[in-house]
């Protein structure tokens, strides 16, 4: 090998090492009871400014809950992802709805924009009363299928939150939500997933709702880019 591919290949692995480095201690900043979040953000810097240096983007998928999903590491328990809405367009409503609940706990940075957190107590009823049905969800690789039960609910009461750029917030395992971001506003989140406890993924939908398969298809590769070159300049990378 030449001199000049040599510094090519130990430049490559200098900047994975970089990114696992980083990565560990954004997983590490975020599970800490109280998150350093200029550190957070300084590190998320290094990591964008590395992406735009080498001209490439994490792969992601549109979630069916409408943004930009991007796994940046995987560990057993824990999974850090960059979660973004971009301002630029707006990707397909769910079949269900928003609302739902993780099998597992969730910690989300505000990078950038609002994220509007609403979060409904409900109560099992007759379904002749119910506002919603429960469908159970079971991810696979690439798809989910969606269940329905034969339980219906109705809301009780209902508390709403606003997260702002910079702050954190945390979703216990089992708490029904739905998390949006304004129409044609930017907004980003690192979030870091614990599987430490789990309980069962949930979402509601309509009363007659009924079985079906969500696809999870691969962000575009144009949307991809516009998506990171837009976070770059929230973070100022």
């Amino acid at each position: 090998m030449s001199g000049p591919a040599r510094g090519r290949v130990l430049l490559s692995i200098r900047k994975d090492v970089a990114h696992l480095m980083r990565c560990q201690q954004l997983h590490d900043l975020l599970a800490a009871p109280q998150v350093d979040t200029d550190r957070v953000r300084r590190l998320l810097r290094a990591e964008v400014r590395d992406w735009m240096d080498r001209g490439e983007v994490p792969a992601g998928v549109v979630h069916p809950l409408t943004f930009l999903y991007f796994p940046l590491h995987r560990a057993e328990k824990t999974t850090l992802r960059l979660h973004i809405w971009p301002s630029w367009r707006e990707y397909a409503v769910p079949t269900t709805s928003e609302y739902h609940k993780h099998a597992w706990s969730l910690t989300s940075y505000i990078i950038a924009g609002t994220v509007r957190n609403e979060m409904p107590r409900i109560t099992l009823v007759d379904r002749s009363v119910a506002d919603y049905r429960l469908f159970d969800i079971e991810g696979r690789t690439g798809e989910d299928r969606i269940q329905p039960r034969d339980e219906w609910v109705r809301f009780e009461d209902d508390v709403i939150d606003h997260h702002r750029r910079h702050s954190v917030y945390r979703i216990v395992v089992d708490r029904y939500h739905a998390s949006t971001s304004a129409p044609h506003e930017f907004a980003a989140t690192l979030c870091l997933v614990d599987r430490s406890v789990l309980g069962r993924e949930v979402t509601l939908g309509p009363v007659d709702g009924i079985a079906h398969v969500t696809h999870r298809r691969p962000v575009p590769a144009e949307d991809a880019r516009l998506a990171i070159k837009e976070l770059a300049l929230h973070l100022g990378a």
